[in-house]
């Protein structure tokens, strides 16, 4: 089991409150101490300088006075969640998005839009990390975390339990329409720079884009495609309202 850092207080925070989550020890400045006692005093603990942190975590990044030895989540099987609790279960599927960034921002943008699930491959796809929880600010301490051997299988399973797949990918002409995007559904991104596989995409119900609003052409040609993190806010947010 591979131990590392997470630092910033959202990401620390986060894992503290998750109970899920094993913290093997915290450092921080006497400020965040006496701003968190309460949570932190649970564990065990030294106050510090940011030096210290610093030079714990890597000169470089914000730690915002904070951080935790921490192990790695715990992955969920995704037969192990109940799909048939409720008729509007939301899935985001990563098909080898690769950027841990891109997917701490996916991450973050899905716990608030309640997307309550997360899929993605166990090859071609990060570790859970320092920097995929401080990009979702926190937010992979509050989700189902699933990696699966294979993307298509778990969409066909997906599938047996009702729910609709919708696959983004910038080359549709097909606009999403909301008609598609209510009760259980399942959003798959494909990876960064060559979008969702052929065997993936087959086994997608919807096939569609995200509408452009550029009206000069020269624009429209250099900025065909959102970044995918952008892509996954949106279509989040508009399965959220339905």
């Amino acid at each position: 089991m591979k131990l590392y850092y997470l630092y910033g207080i959202h990401p620390v925070i986060s894992a503290i409150n998750n109970k899920k989550r094993n913290i093997f020890s915290i450092l921080c400045n006497k400020k965040i101490f006496d701003d968190y006692e309460n949570l932190i005093k649970n564990y065990n603990y030294k106050i510090v300088d940011n030096n210290t942190i610093s030079n714990t975590v890597g000169k470089d990044l914000t730690h915002q006075g904070i951080c935790a030895n921490v192990s790695p989540l715990k992955l969920i099987d995704i037969k192990e969640i109940d799909f048939s609790d409720k008729k509007t279960h939301k899935v985001a599927i990563l098909d080898q998005v690769t950027d841990v960034h891109n997917v701490g921002a996916i991450i973050r943008s899905a716990v608030f839009f309640g997307v309550n699930t997360i899929v993605m491959q166990k090859d071609c796809a990060p570790e859970d990390n320092a920097a995929m929880s401080k990009s979702s600010s926190g937010a992979i301490e509050y989700i189902n975390f699933c990696k699966v051997t294979n993307i298509s299988s778990s969409i066909e399973y997906l599938k047996e339990n009702g729910f609709w797949i919708l696959g983004l990918d910038s080359n549709q002409s097909q606009k999403i329409d909301s008609k598609v995007l209510s009760g259980k559904v399942g959003v798959v991104l494909g990876s960064e720079g060559f979008g969702i596989r052929k065997l993936v995409k087959s086994k997608c119900d919807y096939l569609m884009s995200i509408e452009s609003k550029i009206q000069n052409l020269d624009a429209k040609n250099s900025l065909d495609s959102l970044n995918v993190s952008n892509a996954a806010a949106i279509i989040f947010h508009m399965i959220s309202s339905l």
